[in-house]
């Protein structure tokens, strides 16, 4: 059965994988070849300001850590084929993505997919001694919509930052808690969205463990983060535009599209700011109250009780994903992998599953909701019809703003209501 659902979760990828996707692989050639050519001080051409010369098709600075530049790198000595971008005479810019390149990107992707399963599998197997919820624990993550959407239609990294945290989960669970640590160090360096739950993390070894091992624990993950940043950060300047970056993507704004944004209140906002023209901007810019109550509950929660490894990871990255103010697509599938690890974690009972089992449901809907197919031709300079109309036949083709206003909404409460179940259900023995 292990197999077969391997076999079968793959055999989907692989069908859609050559001819779908998103605008960032095509964006991720430029970057690798910026990398290519400037090495170690890649960091110092990685701002928005360099996309003309650097010959990116978009003026989207690299705003994530050395992991992920690293392997586009090493995929681009092999495939170097170019993406296509121009303004035609009437003023339409067109992105072509290369087929070689397409497949280059998501196989890397598919990989750290399918190797987050299996360790979906592994962990849920740890904690229940049960071989049948482990494989249905693994179903749901390998065949949820959102997953195969993120991985293999639009295709991008956060399968490889999830992988890194559940081996360090996987690893936290077979007591081996300094070289777990080594490996959330990976987890950060490779997108900065697990940060929160690396520190909803080290609270609880703080509280379960101890001051000494907490200390150990954090230099780790500090230390491997720093190690693997430092040579990245020598030449000359590229600290200033690394940080620069970051204020750029951070800074709150309004969430265009709106199709595309999954916190429910900046989808509000947003919506609300341009129908009626109303400054709404306050609901981004506080997105972190609301993050910071629920911190404080689960802290408050901490104090009386020693929380188990597994759901402080869980509960941190959902506390992310609920409250930050812009939450893209991508994001939902390390999210689809720990609620999948909530639904069958023993702590978990009862009608405690139902949230869980909601927000589940409600990430995997959106790709069902959205012309999905728009990837079978956007950036494919010869689409191949019987996907574009494959994927047309799976989609709702909902265009309404309106409608994704309420999806998002519905997400975000479904998902407060899953992170106070949670933190009530937190405790080991």
């Amino acid at each position: 059965m292990f197999i077969a659902i391997l076999a079968s979760g793959l055999a989907i990828r692989s069908l859609l994988t050559p001819y779908t996707t998103g605008s960032d692989i095509a964006q991720f050639a430029g970057f690798a070849d910026t990398f290519l050519r400037h090495g170690l001080c890649f960091y110092k051409y990685s701002g928005a300001y360099a996309y003309i010369h650097e010959g990116w098709p978009y003026n989207w600075p690299y705003v994530y850590g050395p992991i992920l530049i690293l392997f586009l790198g090493l995929l681009r000595l092999f495939v170097r084929t170019n993406v296509i971008h121009y303004y035609d005479t009437s003023g339409h810019y067109y992105v072509y993505v290369p087929t070689e390149w397409i497949v280059a990107c998501k196989s890397l992707f598919v990989l750290f997919d399918t190797l987050s399963a299996v360790m979906i599998y592994l962990i849920i197997k740890r904690l229940t001694g049960n071989t049948r919820k482990a494989l249905l624990g693994m179903s749901i993550y390998f065949f949820n919509p959102m997953v195969i959407y993120v991985s293999s239609i639009y295709g991008m990294f956060d399968p490889i930052a999830l992988f890194f945290i559940l081996l360090a989960l996987d690893l936290l669970l077979r007591n081996k808690h300094v070289l777990s640590s080594v490996i959330m160090g990976l987890s950060l360096v490779t997108k900065q969205t697990m940060l929160f739950p690396i520190i909803y993390h080290l609270l609880s070894v703080l509280r379960r463990e101890g001051v000494r091992k907490f200390l150990v624990q954090l230099f780790m993950v500090i230390g491997v983060s720093t190690i693997i940043m430092a040579p990245f950060m020598v030449c000359p300047g590229s600290v200033k535009v690394f940080l620069d970056n970051l204020e750029l993507i951070s800074t709150p704004a309004y969430t265009y599209p709106i199709s595309y944004s999954f916190n429910g209140f900046s989808s509000l906002a947003t919506y609300l700011h341009s129908i009626q023209g109303s400054d709404t901007l306050w609901v981004m810019k506080y997105w972190f109250v609301p993050a910071i109550i629920l911190s404080l509950y689960y802290v408050i929660v901490l104090i009386k009780r020693r929380s188990d490894p597994v759901l402080s990871i869980i509960v941190g990255y959902l506390v992310y994903i609920a409250t930050y103010w812009r939450v893209n697509a991508q994001y939902l599938l390390p999210g689809v992998a720990f609620l999948v690890l909530a639904l069958f974690h023993p702590a978990v009972k009862g009608r405690a599953k139902l949230p869980v089992a909601a927000s589940i449901f409600l990430m995997g809907f959106w790709p069902i909701m959205f012309p999905t197919s728009w990837w079978a031709h956007v950036h494919i300079m010869h689409p191949n019809m019987f996907i574009w109309r494959f994927l047309d036949f799976f989609s709702l083709m909902v265009f309404s703003r309106l409608y994704y206003v309420c999806y998002s909404m519905l997400l975000t409460i479904t998902l407060y209501v899953t992170i106070i179940t949670l933190i009530s259900r937190m405790h080991i023995e």
